[in-house]
């Protein structure tokens, strides 16, 4: 294949410096976020040049210092500020006289504070020597894909590592929140959800939430995008509308719109100093593809599915889902909560119903198997993983799938007694077995996902310390901890196959 060429936007130099300066990082780390944001840019292996600007140190952390940006022996590509206000016009003057174009302005205090003076000011000095800056009140950048040269690293000038399992992935984000775009879903092991770029924009005094979409429709290691939206910036709503519109149907926006209420308005205004528009104008806008979320956890949930069946195209046509569980009270939940949401749980046909049943345990026998199945109990992955899936897939009744009760050998945890019996070579023989086949039967199932293109996602109690939700994970499946999770997140993807058919398109 053809290597894709760069893209061309003005972010992605941004995104990608070859070297940078960094103002304000000092040696105290409990109390300086310069510190902090620099200790992350050398210790998650940015392979370009950094130079920390401080008037009086030496070195930090390691790195020889300057006094000045002026000093330094090279143009930066990137300067990252995290000073007090006062000193900020100064130092973007310095930065402009030494010819560095792009800009990360951590600094608060403008208009969050109603300081729109000292906004004018920097907006001033930055257009008259051609600085475009993200911020300022913004926590930074995380490119995972970041070039040096011929070089990838990881680039994270935000205040939180960025580390395993968060390997290099393919959702992006731009927030008018830094906490979304950093410790909400870094420091959580159970989130399955890897990023390309994240993009805290903070006022978006320069760049804004149009911008980012811009370039996230040229990146090519994004195939999902992400929006924390406090507001939409005074002039850019026909660009706002306009880019949703033409990159909806090649990526997925997922969008998590705060403000709309009187409440939330009164906390924008405090954290931005952002003016929120009225919730039907979002509503309008967002009728053009994005999917809107109601809440954090299903923006994140909605993401890891989609980052998984995006990239394989495994994306429904319909709203018609498959509940197969080990047990009758969450598939009655799941259910439930399917119907609530709009969901079609489309009773299975006689000829299906009867092939489910050939495979149901003894323990089983005489429940229903229209849909859902209730396998009550059953760990044969043959079965699981393979067979009903299948018949399932060949019927083509259903648009996606909800497995609840995927467990491994962590499901048998038992006390002392117990364990003496766990322990015997007996039952490690079977076990040995039961994983051999459930790997086996894992990789048959990703193989009918990407055939048939029907979504499959799996709900597990023990959540991440289950092995097999780790082998999942590994294999391209999304494993929630609840079945309501698993069926809101598929509600999401099956909204976002049903826009696309209306429009007979379908992502590259």
């Amino acid at each position: 294949m053809a290597e894709q060429p760069e893209p061309t936007h003005f972010l992605h130099k941004l995104l990608n410096p070859q070297s940078l300066c960094i103002f304000g990082a000092n040696e105290n780390l409990l109390q300086n976020m310069g510190c902090q944001e620099l200790l992350n840019i050398i210790d998650n292996g940015y392979k370009g040049k950094v130079y920390p600007i401080h008037p009086r140190l030496e070195t930090v952390l390691g790195l020889k210092a300057y006094k000045t940006i002026a000093e330094l022996p090279e143009v930066p590509d990137l300067a990252i500020i995290l000073l007090p206000k006062r000193i900020v016009p100064q130092v973007l003057t310095e930065i402009g006289e030494k010819g560095t174009k792009h800009v990360v302005l951590v600094t608060a205090g403008f208009r969050e504070t109603n300081n729109a003076d000292a906004e004018q000011e920097i907006i001033d000095i930055c257009d008259k020597y051609g600085i475009r800056f993200i911020g300022p009140n913004c926590l930074g950048i995380i490119n995972t894909h970041c070039k040096v040269g011929d070089e990838e690293c990881i680039l994270n000038s935000t205040w939180v590592n960025y580390f395993e399992p968060n390997r290099p992935g393919n959702v992006s984000i731009a927030s008018q929140s830094g906490t979304f775009v950093s410790h909400v879903c870094f420091l959580n092991p159970e989130i399955d959800l890897h990023y390309s770029k994240t993009i805290s924009i903070g006022n978006s005094l320069n760049i804004d939430l149009v911008d980012c979409l811009d370039y996230f429709e040229q990146d090519t290691t994004t195939d999902v995008i992400l929006l924390y939206i406090e507001e939409i910036k005074k002039g850019r709503g026909r660009a706002f509308i306009e880019a949703i519109k033409r990159i909806s149907v090649k990526k997925p926006i997922i969008a998590l719109y705060t403000g709309g209420s009187e409440a939330g308005a009164k906390a924008v205004a405090s954290h931005t100093g952002s003016l929120s528009g009225n919730n039907n104008i979002y509503n309008a806008a967002f009728k053009h593809g994005v999917i809107r979320v109601n809440t954090v956890e299903e923006w994140i949930d909605a993401a890891v599915l989609f980052s998984k069946v995006i990239p394989i195209k495994a994306i429904p046509k319909g709203n018609r889902l498959g509940i197969i569980s080990v047990a009758g009270g969450p598939a009655a939940t799941a259910s439930d909560q399917a119907n609530r949401l709009g969901l079609k749980i489309p009773e299975f046909p006689d000829v299906l119903q009867e092939k489910i049943k050939s495979l149901l345990p003894a323990t089983a026998q005489g429940v229903q198997a229209s849909n859902p199945v209730d396998f009550t109990f059953t760990i044969s992955p043959r079965v699981f993983y393979e067979q009903v899936p299948k018949y399932i897939a060949k019927m083509n009744v259903v648009d996606g799938m909800v497995f609840i009760g995927a467990y491994g050998r962590d499901f048998f945890q038992y006390h002392e007694i117990g364990m003496k019996f766990y322990n015997s070579e007996k039952v490690q023989q079977g076990l040995a077995m039961l994983k051999e086949f459930t790997e086996s039967g894992i990789e048959y199932l990703k193989r009918m996902v990407k055939k048939f293109k029907i979504p499959i996602i799996f709900v597990n109690y023990l959540g991440i310390k289950d092995e097999i939700v780790r082998l999942l994970n590994s294999n391209g499946f999304t494993v929630f901890r609840m079945e309501h999770e698993a069926v809101s997140a598929m509600r999401y993807l099956m909204q976002y196959g049903m826009f696309l058919e209306k429009l007979n398109t379908r992502p590259n």
